[in-house]
């Protein structure tokens, strides 16, 4: 009741404001309102209480758009974020452009804050304090390495013979074990999270007076081969993302011990599943089925021997992989003929819209079942849930995926929120997308999502 009342919502907000005219042309044309919907509100119903942080943005949401929306959360983050030097504000685009290194990152930064070091986080919290959002997260480098400088010998990418280590990339090390200072050295080697999180402190505040709420552990760590090769041209290990998260949420806590730890920020199912096809998953999973759960158990085990939470939001980002046009290929594997409907280039494609109306049954619904009515099932007559994608045809077993991931908290680490710090269905021209978005806010709320953020797309 609570998701259908929302996207009643939505839609009579978007659409109360038309006015249609009578075609007649010779005659006096009154304004004709659209009906207005009939909606019963049952209060005797189950109540649950709901976290105000699910109502948010990234950073990259454009700043006067926050006069539209009230976001109650606010992150700093994406792919930029991993290659980042808080000491300089130098950053590595990695494959999203050329492998650049340079200023982009405080290039349209408030002239008061752009040369200090940690400008955008300085300028997240700004706003955050300006626009009364509650709670704040920043994103911290653990990949390896961060950018150097903004080029060198006049040119900006960074070639593949400059991969880390080199020159143009400062190491990036968990603790400094040395006295803190706020005016870093940046003729150094290295760059230190710690003191990274202590200057914000000291700048700021702390997690419980002013400063940043929580704080990421990087981002989309299983594509950092893929995003960042010139930074970790390696695929990413399963354990290997265990324990740099355990070594940088300690390093975090010691500094501020109330601050929320994010991780591991996983880009999506292919992460869920296996890292990506960690080169160790095979070594080191045991009896979990998908690296959610060895993740979870790793990270209680790592409390019971730190003696404190060194995880406190289960974090994972969440586009759907639902295409249109699909078909079957000779290997009996899906292929696309259409779209990926969250980031469809059509602004008025009716396919891309109607299946964008279901798909954000995948997150919660054990009843939403797909067989792909125009394609033979070739998988022994089984019922697959979900949406028309990959993910229905090899990981359904996982399906519905807010449900099953909070059953992993449950059973694995018990007291760990959920987060989904980037999200978007796409539509954001078209009408299928707002129903969408006010959907997945129900769904949020009815699956006890802690932390939410939704991502800009274009469309």
């Amino acid at each position: 009741m609570k998701r259908i009342l929302a996207a009643l919502t939505a839609v009579f907000t978007l659409t109360s404001g038309l006015t249609v005219f009578a075609a007649e042309p010779d005659a006096p044309q009154e304004p004709i309102l659209p009906p207005l919907p009939s909606i019963t509100v049952d209060m005797e119903g189950d109540k649950k209480p709901i976290s105000p942080y699910i109502y948010g943005v990234n950073d990259n949401y454009a700043n006067e758009n926050y006069d539209l929306v009230s976001p109650k959360s606010l992150r700093q983050g994406g792919n930029r974020t991993t290659g980042y030097n808080w000491e300089t504000n130098y950053s590595n685009a990695g494959a999203d452009w050329e492998h650049y290194n340079d200023d982009y990152m405080n290039m349209n930064l408030p002239e008061d804050i752009k040369f200090l070091p940690g400008a955008p986080a300085l300028n997240v919290a700004n706003i955050a304090k300006e626009r009364n959002i509650g709670y704040k997260a920043t994103t911290l480098q653990m990949a390896g390495y961060v950018a150097a400088d903004m080029g060198i010998e006049g040119r900006n990418p960074v070639l593949e013979e400059e991969a880390a280590p080199s020159p143009r990339w400062k190491e990036v090390v968990a603790r400094k074990g040395s006295d803190f200072v706020l005016d870093p050295d940046k003729d150094d080697d290295y760059v230190y999270m710690d003191e990274y999180v202590n200057y914000l402190v000291e700048t700021l505040g702390d997690s419980q007076n002013g400063g940043f709420n929580g704080y990421l552990l990087d981002n989309d760590p299983a594509l950092w081969s893929e995003t960042h090769p010139r930074i970790h041209p390696e695929k990413t290990g399963a354990k290997e993302l265990v324990d740099k998260g355990i070594e940088l949420a300690g390093a975090v806590k010691d500094v501020d011990p109330n601050a929320e730890i994010i991780g591991p920020v996983l880009f999506g199912f292919g992460a869920y599943s296996n890292l990506a096809e960690a080169p160790d998953w095979e070594d080191v999973k045991g009896e979990h089925e998908w690296y959610v759960s060895y993740y979870l158990d790793q990270m209680a085990q790592a409390e019971e021997e730190a003696g404190r939470r060194l995880l406190d939001v289960f974090d994972v980002h969440y586009y759907s992989e639902a295409y249109t046009g699909l078909e079957l290929n000779e290997n009996n594997q899906y292929q696309t003929t259409g779209h990926r409907v969250s980031n469809c280039p059509l602004e008025d494609c009716e396919e891309c819209a109607a299946e964008r109306l279901q798909i954000v049954r995948t997150l919660w619904d054990s009843t939403y079942v797909n067989n792909f009515d125009e394609i033979p099932n070739v998988w022994d007559g089984a019922v697959h849930r979900g949406e028309k994608s990959w993910v229905n045809q090899w990981l359904f077993g996982f399906l519905p995926v807010l449900p099953r991931i909070q059953s992993d908290i449950e059973k694995y680490y018990p007291g760990t929120k959920l987060g989904i710090t980037e999200y978007n269905f796409g539509g954001g021209n078209n009408i299928s997308g707002a129903i969408a978005q006010a959907d997945a806010l129900g769904v949020f709320g009815q699956q006890g999502v802690y932390l939410a953020n939704l991502w800009a797309l274009t469309n």
